[in-house]
């Protein structure tokens, strides 16, 4: 079931894609003349989400000028992490907890992509049958970031943080896209382990939290193509998400 409520994670200084940054959130930041929240907010709208919350921080008041209340009949809310500047997104996804009671999905505020992504993703949560998907690419040689492993049945059974050079492990490897969806059975049993970490000064990313608690949080796989996505995090990345189909 593809669920009506997504969070996008939008709170970081995204001090990698400076000079683009120096002035407005990374979020903001265009790719083919579309901000990349705008791109994400499109895409969910599409799929039939009905709320979505933008947690913010750095320039939080330019996100909130530029996207208002709602796009097309799909609620937009706004939550600020104080913290953004002093911890890491555990930090800022923690603030969803109550927003995400009842399930929904994760999304990291620096992706864009296409329809065929958006197709594959609509196919996949509609057949998704445990508590926690995650949308994920092949890996290929050359990509780092989130690497999840999982059985032929599509069960991650591992996950790291590779960069690039790293060797690879053995088994079915999966690049994180960026985006998690969480049933009520599943937001129910990640989020008290994300708020054990301390908001103000915690160093984890979210998927760390997953990562140190997989015996207990049941995850599948949600193929998705690579070709029109792109995780944007740097100038360089951003040229290359010029080209892109999307």
């Amino acid at each position: 079931m593809i669920p009506k409520k997504a969070v996008i994670l939008a709170a970081g200084k995204g001090s990698r894609l400076m000079p683009f940054t120096a002035e407005i959130p990374k979020g903001l930041v265009r790719v083919q003349g579309k901000p990349f929240l705008l791109w994400e907010i499109e895409g969910l709208h599409r799929l039939g989400v009905e709320e979505i919350l933008i947690l913010t921080g750095y320039r939080s008041e330019k996100i909130e000028s530029l996207l208002g209340p709602s796009f097309q009949g799909t609620a937009l809310r706004y939550l600020f992490n104080p913290f953004y500047g002093t911890a890491n997104n555990a930090s800022t996804l923690g603030l969803a907890e109550e927003f995400m009671e009842g399930g929904g999905l994760i999304v990291e505020g620096d992706i864009v992509w296409g329809r065929s992504f958006q197709e594959a993703l609509r196919r996949g949560l509609e057949s998704a049958s445990q508590p926690i998907s995650w949308a994920a690419l092949p890996f290929l040689d050359g990509m780092d970031g989130s690497l999840l492993v999982s059985d032929q049945e599509l069960k991650v059974r591992s996950m790291d943080f590779r960069r690039s050079g790293a060797p690879l492990p053995e088994g079915v490897l999966w690049k994180s896209s960026g985006l998690v969806s969480l049933s009520s059975e599943g937001s129910l049993a990640y989020f008290p382990l994300l708020l054990k970490e301390d908001p103000a000064t915690t160093p984890k990313y979210y998927d760390q939290v997953f990562q140190a608690n997989l015996s207990r949080l049941p995850i599948q796989i949600l193929p998705v193509p690579g070709e029109n996505w792109m995780e944007v995090d740097s100038p360089e990345d951003l040229k290359i998400a010029e080209g892109l189909s999307l």
